[in-house]
């Protein structure tokens, strides 16, 4: 009797288990449906954009037929991190490359939407989504947008710049074609790729479609390259007005030959973004012991006295960060010199042994802002200051951290760690606000987490005050 009791008891936990999983497969599809993220918006965006249809299809941040407080999810702004990208959105696999812009108490979140694996080539989307911040420090986030598209090819690299001048974002992408790997696309003697540009002036609500800027940046290139990508992360606007997107460029050593040497780099626009032209490369450099350092993702900011300064990842496991100026707002650059305590990933440990990995490094971002009010200038501490993330370990892409710099990049100070476990890519923005009267320096910043592989996008925020008390720093 017992036995047939512990039967039924085990089939009614089984039928209620059973029915939790489809009550929530229902609300992911259906209830999703009803507000547009489900896969069949983006299959319909995709048969558009084929089509060549941009004009019909309610796709590059259109909310005109959504409810402005038709929000996804609103939490209190803290100092712990909250998922606004989350795996398998959409049906989708990942979301991967995070990129960040805060103007006018919005935050603008970007990343690429990767249909088919953690892969670079394949079915590839740029989306976004906006998070306003009211008075009492709550981020409201509205739904996910569908941002680029280009038809026959992935999207990606997404690198927002605000226009401050204009009061608009602009938006500095690539495209490739879907079957082509980057070792494909780098192995080519010239580039099979775009390069586009698009713009919102409502804050990221609507987007222009996009403009093919190819032929005025890497067709005006001095070598013609075998592969150009832009950012990733944010680019930045200068003193001058000058727009500025950081990339890097792949150019054959010798003209049709096998080696290939990678360049960081940016393009510059001088008309609020309608036209676009290429900046200067970091060269080659030498470490200590006569390796060639070679630069490849990079990071920008604008220091004191119009310093315009590369923070560059480097293809060697054993070579750290590596920083590179120019003194004429990014015309040309001066030899890359690594920073030795900016650590990145190189190695792996398998079996109790260091390996090394087969793409060693890994993307960082940089943000640059005012010394606080009352800051005593001196040869060590400048007026402008920089915060710098990325996962500071020499191993796994782990333990995401920010490092402060109060000295134009020469020295950076301990890492705070944000994030204990996987992670990856990262981008920073900041901005003020006034609480008591009193101005208040924030950052806010977007990540790539995962389990074993980085699948989700997270975001935090915190303030200048929260750094200082977590690193071990003399003011």
């Amino acid at each position: 009797m017992r036995t047939k009791l512990h039967i039924k008891c085990i089939f009614v936990v089984l039928g209620v288990v059973v029915l939790m999983v489809l009550v929530d497969n229902w609300l992911t599809y259906y209830w999703l449906d009803e507000k547009g993220y489900n896969r069949g918006r983006l299959d319909r965006a995709r048969i558009a954009l084929n089509n060549g249809d941009y004009h019909n299809y309610d796709m590059y941040g259109s909310l005109q037929n959504h409810e402005e407080n038709d929000n996804f999810f609103t939490w209190r702004d803290q100092d712990v991190g909250r998922v606004v990208f989350p795996k398998y959105m959409f049906g989708w696999s990942i979301v991967r490359i995070p990129a960040l812009v805060y103007h006018k108490n919005v935050y603008i979140a970007f990343c690429e939407m990767r249909a088919e694996s953690h892969g670079d080539a394949g079915n590839i989307n740029i989306i976004a989504k906006r998070g306003h911040r009211n008075r009492n420090n709550q981020i409201q986030w509205e739904e996910t947008m569908l941002i680029a598209a280009v038809p026959g090819m992935r999207s990606m690299c997404p690198t927002p710049i605000v226009d401050h001048v204009r009061d608009a974002i602009i938006l500095i992408f690539v495209a490739f074609p879907p079957g082509m790997t980057e070792s494909q696309l780098i192995k080519n003697v010239t580039y099979h790729q775009l390069v586009m540009v698009m713009k919102s002036t409502d804050l990221g609500r609507t987007w222009s479609i996009p403009v093919d800027i190819t032929a005025s940046t890497l067709n005006a290139m001095r070598r013609i390259p075998s592969m150009f990508a832009t950012g990733p992360g944010h680019g930045i606007q200068l003193k001058s007005g000058r727009l500025i997107a950081q990339g890097n460029v792949h150019v054959k050593k010798v003209p049709g030959g096998k080696f290939t040497y990678d360049f960081s780099t940016v393009i510059y626009s001088d008309d609020g973004g309608s036209t676009w032209s290429p900046g200067g490369t970091v060269p080659l450099g030498w470490d200590s012991f006569e390796n060639i350092i070679m630069t490849n993702e990079a990071t920008v900011v604008e220091l004191d006295n119009n310093l315009l300064c590369l923070n560059s990842r480097t293809p060697n496991a054993f070579q750290t960060r590596a920083i590179s100026c120019s003194k004429n707002g990014g015309l040309q650059f001066g030899l890359p010199q690594l920073s030795d305590n900016l650590v990145e990933s190189g190695f792996k440990m398998r079996n109790g042994n260091l390996h090394l990995l087969k793409n060693p490094g890994c993307e960082g971002s940089m943000v640059a802002f005012p010394a606080p009010p009352g800051t005593n200038i001196t040869d060590d501490v400048h007026k402008t200051w920089v915060l710098f993330s990325n996962p500071a370990n020499m191993a796994d892409r782990t333990r995401l951290s920010v490092r402060l710099s109060t000295n134009s990049l020469k020295t950076w100070s301990e890492p705070w760690r944000l994030h204990e476990g996987s992670s990856g890519y990262s981008d920073l923005a900041y901005y003020e606000t006034i609480e008591n009267r009193k101005k208040v320096q924030n950052f806010a910043i977007l990540y790539e987490i995962g389990t074993n592989e980085m699948s989700e996008i997270s975001f935090r925020t915190f303030t200048l005050q929260d750094v200082i008390r977590n690193i071990p720093l003399s003011l």
